[in-house]
């Protein structure tokens, strides 16, 4: 019983270990901006209401990508919300570029936020439709990673950032959604996958053993009897 006691409080500290410095990276690289130029930005952030935006910050996303576009640092800008629910949000989105003077012909909706990969997929193939292949990402610090793990899924290489807000204790839950998220795409589309190839060469491996075992036991036996004749 104590020893079960131990590898269980040996895992729970581990799984702490791995969180806190999951946690401290996503926070460190998400207030780090990385690139000033590529072909396109993705705008991920909380979408209007019904009045407007619903304060300050929130515009920020958004007018980073106005600023981006008019300074001739991207070709085209494509919007998502952070948030489950219809396409009224990325239309409000859209919208806002629009009131900013930015053509809609540069403005691309995207509505696969929710789910990373196929999120990730989406904007992989709206660079590929528009030949294009770098992107600055636009979203508070604390969503940048997992968006970032699924472009790079997507085999894109050339992925800038430029994070929205300050780190504040009132981000503490939606840091520590990041984290899961995080954790539950590389488990899924990376961890997972390696541990059933470790698992299937291991059987692999078992079975030629076995048979090259059987093998040897019966030439061993040819030679037994061939040596009592």
């Amino acid at each position: 019983m104590r020893t079960l006691v131990k590898y269980l409080f040996q895992y729970v500290m581990a799984v702490v270990f791995i969180f806190a410095c999951l946690t401290a990276w996503i926070i460190f690289d998400g207030l780090h901006d990385q690139g000033e130029k590529a072909d396109a930005a993705l705008v991920m952030y909380p979408p209007p209401n019904q009045t407007g935006l619903k304060d300050a910050s929130e515009r920020d996303g958004l007018d980073r990508a106005v600023k981006l576009f008019k300074d001739g640092d991207i070709s085209f800008i494509i919007v998502a919300s952070s948030t489950s629910g219809s396409g009224d949000e990325t239309d409000a989105m859209a919208q806002y570029l629009e009131s900013k003077g930015i053509s809609s012909d540069v403005i691309v909706e995207n509505h696969q936020w929710r789910e990373l990969e196929p999120m990730g997929r989406e904007v992989a193939d709206i660079l590929k439709a528009r030949d294009s292949q770098s992107i600055i990402i636009v979203a508070p610090y604390y969503e940048i990673d997992p968006i970032k793990i699924a472009l790079i899924h997507e085999n894109l290489r050339q992925i800038g950032k430029a994070h929205v807000g300050t780190l504040r204790k009132e981000d503490l839950i939606d840091i520590g959604r990041g984290v899961v998220e995080l954790c539950q795409f590389v488990g899924t589309f990376y961890v997972l996958p390696a541990a059933e190839k470790a698992k299937e060469e291991t059987q692999a491996g078992l079975a030629k053993a076995t048979v090259e075992a059987q093998q040897a036991r019966d030439n061993m036996d040819k030679k037994l009897d061939s040596m009592s004749k």
